[in-house]
């Protein structure tokens, strides 16, 4: 993976309630810039979907704790949402156009 520009950075807390890219902080303009996502899991595992549709608890892709995906092209970084599988768990967005 070549990384160009760095877009933005925000660490979150995710629970039991699905979160998009916006809730976190991401505003359109960064999220319409991206063209990789850099998710890292500090702690407890979350799913996440890059369909445009909110995962649950027991539905999306896993990601345990300590984890890392590289998520690529724009609509799909547009389109992600993340929840908790359990206990609520921190992770880290890095945006890179």
């Amino acid at each position: 993976m070549s990384v160009n520009e760095f877009v933005g950075f925000y660490a979150q807390t995710i629970s039991s309630t699905s979160k998009s890219m916006q809730d976190l902080g991401f505003t359109t303009a960064q999220l319409g810039r991206a063209k990789t996502a850099h998710i890292t899991v500090e702690s407890n595992d979350i799913r996440y979907r890059y369909d445009g549709v909110k995962p649950l608890a027991a539905e999306g892709h896993p990601l345990i704790s300590g984890g890392e995906r590289i998520i690529e092209g724009t609509g799909n970084i547009m389109a992600l949402n993340f929840i908790a599988q359990g206990s609520d768990a921190t992770i880290n967005v890095s945006l890179h156009a």
